[in-house]
């Protein structure tokens, strides 16, 4: 038998994309250790086609194809996907459903996808015998990692195996150099960007903030549409979860139907638990975040919980498995689903592990699901000590929409906060310049002290501060370049552009040396914290002894999500189809309505970073600890400006007048497309009408 290399497959390939560190020599074979990994084959037919049409062309191919044949067209060859199995069983490698039948992972001729389970033996079977397993010691922490690339028996290879992912959390480390190389900039004492400064005491229920952004249905302007209209089935990625609880607690149906009377909803709930593989863990703020905003906002929609893989038979319950689970539930059917988690957030271009995750969510386009995911929270460097600026690559998929994180002030927050204080004033005054860029923001009525309650500004979502020679938080108690304190967001080189953006006039780049072309995130924002954040049900599900805080792009997802759902219940109204894959629209929606967005313009989230040197943050698992690990600003991010941009996307949602924007394109795609065009540019700078 011969083993075909794959390419870009090391370890590096897999967790340490764009990395200034190499992987450590001397490590030792690793102990008895069983994991499952994903094995990912080819499609029968390249999809390319349709998912580069337009909107209304894409919905019309998928209404054509009755399920049985939308599968055969886009599955695997069912005849290749058996010869894999024959050429695993041939190796001694058995498949997760013979090892354990109950469990939570997706192996399908559909979804391309066979889950097997190794160890530290049958790894080196299946990925070569160069490919061993390794254990070293990393300062405190274990790294565990292969030497090399992985390769593939040429049965499987032939079978058409392209992609790889692992549900073992032991795989996610990555590797940095410390101290890093990098020319360090000095940074100005206290805050890093504007409007980050007042102390947080309080915050909004989700549906205020849902009626600030002016959903189409929401509890101040339209309550009855808020709580009458059925809204469809949201899926909540909670990896590991779903809704466990501690031991001795109430249900959570009891316990999120309290939450929902604090805010006004007295009809119950409906919530979905998809864990059949079981979950382990059982109180997360996470979780809290996602729920309180999605069933404030939308309250009349199921709610899906997704734990993924689980704990039988040696699953890890990993964030992939999650998005397998909720794309191929055609049970519940949700029509959008919201992600704030992840786990190999910076792996390679043209790597195994790259398929693996894009053709993922190539499945959600075809199952025509809406995939909302979170930018992240650490701004520019995402917490990758590299020098440069990254995203998370998993996260920045172009089949998704992506959702970054801004800080709302009210007028008399802004009087308080010294980075905001002299717009306040000018906007007092009357200064038209200050209020022209308030409004496009979304500024509704002319500032007073009459109104001081009233939202004043939008800003990019920036915890950093430096005091003295530590960045830390606001209270100088953690929250450094380490923690989840600012949007991400940025450019992801990994992959092209898409279309999208480039139809809209983009041609975007790493704001770092290299300036490397490449995706652009976030695409549209929403409140993440700041000078603002969401009462949400406390970690545990209780609203005891309160409602908490709630903050981070974690939130401005699922708020995507709600208001999607809500999308989906005007486009159904309108005989029109879930919206599902939708980025195309969202950029047509902002060039052709622009008051669609509020364009925010002020702020930043840069953050790059290397170790060693002269400032100090706290360590990745020290968050509110004192400062010690030493790091080296290197100051490349990216800035808030007029029109879109790599911090906060096309803005924050209009909700009303996107709506009508969306729905109007919609239309005239589906049952437009073929008439004859109003106005014709004769390609000298003026216009004709045929």
């Amino acid at each position: 038998m011969a083993y075909i290399d794959f390419l870009n497959s090391t370890y590096l390939d897999l967790t340490s994309y764009r990395t200034n560190g190499s992987l450590p020599t001397g490590g030792t074979p690793a102990t008895p250790t069983t994991f499952n990994v994903a094995l990912v084959l080819e499609r029968a037919h390249d999809p390319s086609a349709l998912l580069d049409a337009d909107w209304g062309t894409r919905q019309q191919q998928l209404a054509a194809l009755d399920p049985v044949t939308l599968w055969s067209t886009y599955g695997a060859d069912p005849a290749k996907y058996a010869d894999a199995l024959s050429a695993l069983s041939a190796l001694g490698i058995s498949t997760v459903d013979q090892v354990s039948p109950v469990n939570g992972y997706v192996s399908s001729v559909e979804s391309r996808t066979i889950w097997v389970q190794v160890n530290e033996t049958t790894f080196s079977t299946l990925f070569g015998p160069g490919a061993q397993l390794l254990h070293t010691t990393v300062g405190s922490s274990t790294l565990t990692y292969w030497e090399g690339g992985l390769s593939l028996p040429d049965t499987l290879a032939a079978a058409g195996v392209s992609g790889v992912m692992f549900d073992n959390s032991a795989l996610t480390t990555p590797v940095l150099a410390d101290p890093g190389a990098g020319t360090a900039v000095t940074l100005p004492q206290g805050a890093q960007s504007p409007g980050n400064s007042v102390p947080q005491v309080s915050g909004l229920n989700p549906n205020e903030v849902a009626a600030v952004y002016n959903f189409p249905f929401n509890s101040a302007s339209t309550p009855d549409q808020w709580l009458g209209v059925e809204t469809g089935t949201i899926g909540l990625l909670e990896p590991n979860m779903g809704t466990q609880l501690l031991l001795g607690s109430q249900s959570f149906q009891e316990l999120a139907d309290a939450y929902r009377a604090t805010v006004g909803i007295q009809a119950p709930g409906v919530y979905i638990d998809v864990a059949p593989g079981g979950a382990s863990i059982k109180t997360s703020g996470e979780r809290s975040l996602d729920v309180g905003i999605v069933t404030a906002v939308s309250p009349t929609s199921p709610i899906a919980f997704y734990a993924g893989s689980g704990v039988f038979g040696n699953a890890r319950g990993g964030v992939f498995t999650a998005y397998q689970a909720a794309f191929w539930d055609t049970v519940n059917n949700p029509g959008v689903v919201s992600s704030s988690w992840r786990d190999f957030a910076h792996f390679a271009p043209d790597s195994p592990f790259a398929f693996a995750y894009n053709e993922l969510f190539v499945d959600a386009v075809l199952r025509n699901v809406t995939m909302i995911n979170a930018v992240g929270d650490g701004g520019s460097g995402d917490q990758f000590a590299n020098g440069l600026t990254n995203v998370d690559v998993s996260h920045a998929n172009p089949y998704a929409i992506v959702a970054g994180g801004t800080s709302l002030s009210t007028l008399s927050a802004a009087s308080q906060d010294p980075t905001l204080i002299s717009i306040a004033t000018a906007a007092t005054a009357r200064e038209p310049a200050t209020l022209w860029a308030l409004v496009a923001g979304g500024l509704t009525a002319l500032p007073s002290s009459k109104n001081s309650g009233a939202n004043l500004i939008e800003t990019v979502w920036n915890g950093y501060f430096l005091h003295g020679s530590e960045i830390v938080d606001k209270n100088d108690n953690g929250g450094g370049y380490n923690q989840n304190v600012a949007g991400a967001g940025g450019v992801d080189p990994s992959q092209p552009q898409p279309s999208y953006q480039t139809d809209f006039g983009l041609s975007l780049a790493t704001a770092d040396p290299s300036a490397l072309p490449g995706r652009g995130v976030p695409d549209v924002a929403a409140l993440a914290g700041g000078n603002l954040k969401y009462n949400v049900p406390q970690p545990d599900m209780t609203i005891s002894p309160g409602v908490a805080l709630g903050a981070g792009t974690s939130a401005a997802a699922p708020m995507w999500a709600a208001l999607v759902s809500q999308f989906n219940a005007i486009f159904h109204d309108q005989k029109l189809p879930n919206l599902g894959y939708m980025n195309d629209l969202l950029y047509i929606a902002a060039a052709i309505a622009p008051a669609s967005f509020n364009d925010v313009t002020f702020g930043n989230n840069t953050s790059s970073f290397s170790l060693g040197g002269s400032y100090s943050t706290p360590t990745a698992d020290a968050p509110g600890k004192e400062p010690s690990q030493a790091v080296s600003p290197t100051g490349f991010g990216y800035a808030a400006g007029p029109g879109y941009d790599l911090t906060t996307g096309l803005g924050t949602p209009n909700g009303l007048l996107l709506s009508r924007a969306l729905t109007t394109i919609a239309h005239n795609q589906v049952s437009f497309a073929t008439g004859p065009s109003v106005v014709e540019s004769n390609g000298v700078g003026g216009w004709t009408s045929p």
